[in-house]
């Protein structure tokens, strides 16, 4: 099994990268009507999996060990209808264009609409890439990308997404077992000046 150690450290949202999301959905409110809010489900996932530290800390990522996971952008106005056709702008922490280390979240988008990720074709989030963009289903109001995360070592982290001043974030942990659960809070940092699921 080929492998890569990374320190044992558990790494943090960015907050560059956060402050730059946060300013880009604030700047224009022009294309959605007032009340309008962004949801992301799952809101939160957690896995827990054996611990393959060594005795110096460091743990071997198999690249070939991970789970893929939907990701629903549920676009709504002030009544809760849907919003469509417009772009959303996402942003995933760790993957190989927002992080200098091995990108244990990649986001893809399911161009050929068959559910799973293909690798080759469907990489939004790869190094080099710009922030992901997809755009809400015209009548629904929904976007679904794909998360792949790997479960070799711990980490937390999280996506968000943000249109014209409207924002929301989920996040992700992968926990080994010998480490308590961390506060379903603990990711969304206060400067970024709402919550997951809350619109700006």
């Amino acid at each position: 099994m080929s492998g890569r150690r990374v320190n044992r450290g558990r790494a943090t949202v960015p907050a560059a990268a956060l402050a730059l999301a946060a300013a880009l959905g604030a700047c224009d409110t022009a294309q959605l009507p007032p009340g309008a809010a962004l949801t992301i489900t799952p809101e939160e996932q957690s896995y827990t999996v054996p611990d393959r530290r060594d005795d110096n800390g460091l743990c071997l990522i198999d690249p070939n060990l991970y789970v893929d996971l939907p990701l629903v952008f549920a676009l709504r106005d002030a009544q809760g209808s849907p919003i469509g056709d417009a772009e959303l702008s996402v942003y995933v922490d760790f993957g190989d264009n927002t992080y200098g280390g091995y990108p244990v979240l990649e986001l893809y988008e399911d161009v050929n609409g068959n559910g799973v990720v293909d690798p080759e074709s469907e990489l939004v989030s790869g190094e080099g890439d710009e922030i992901a963009r997809v755009r809400t289903d015209r009548y629904g109001g929904d976007a679904v990308l794909l998360l792949r995360m790997n479960l070799s070592c711990g980490y937390r982290g999280g996506v968000i997404g943000f249109v014209d001043g409207v924002s929301a974030g989920a996040s992700f942990e992968v926990k080994p077992e010998d480490e308590p659960p961390s506060a379903p809070s603990e990711w969304w940092p206060e400067r970024f000046g709402v919550g997951p699921g809350d619109g700006a």
